[in-house]
């Protein structure tokens, strides 16, 4: 589990999976979180899950 804040979290998560941190792929919300999964097989990450604050609340 890795907690932190923007901008570094979406920076991040685009980093693991498309290999570059400009490219955005996840429009996080403050309290959102983001489940992202590692394939072996595939040496790469995928998006498992995400829940924004709306559905938590």
């Amino acid at each position: 589990m890795i907690v932190g804040h923007l901008p570094y979290l979406a920076r991040l998560t685009s980093l693991l999976i498309t290999g570059s941190d400009s490219n955005m792929v996840v429009g996080f919300q403050q309290g959102g979180i983001v489940c992202l999964r590692h394939d072996d097989e595939e040496k790469g990450w995928t998006i498992a899950w995400m829940l924004v604050p709306e559905i938590i609340k």
